[in-house]
């Protein structure tokens, strides 16, 4: 009989906050590729809290059309133009 892969509470936030940092950098690596030509709206964004070790922890803000989590500056600035939902309602 095979055997579960146990995982710890340390190893599944490392994971998770693994994926956050990903995340931000993939966008400003998008960001950086972007030619700006017309201004866009800003997107609704909120506060986002993770608990962590029975505590809540402040990680950034989340955009609410798209559900990224955004911790830059910069990506909270100009996530307005690589949000899939604002681009996709202006396609069709």
């Amino acid at each position: 009989m095979p055997t579960k892969r146990r995982i710890t509470p340390q190893g599944k936030l490392k994971s998770v906050l693994g994926g956050i940092n990903n995340s931000n950098k993939n966008q400003l690596k998008k960001i950086s590729k972007l030619e700006i030509t017309e201004e866009k709206p800003q997107v609704p964004l909120s506060k986002f809290y993770m608990r962590m070790h029975g505590k809540w922890h402040y990680k950034g803000m989340a955009c609410r059309l798209c559900e990224m989590l955004l911790t830059s500056e910069v990506v909270i600035d100009k996530h307005r133009y690589i949000c899939k939902a604002i681009n996709k309602k202006q396609e069709d």
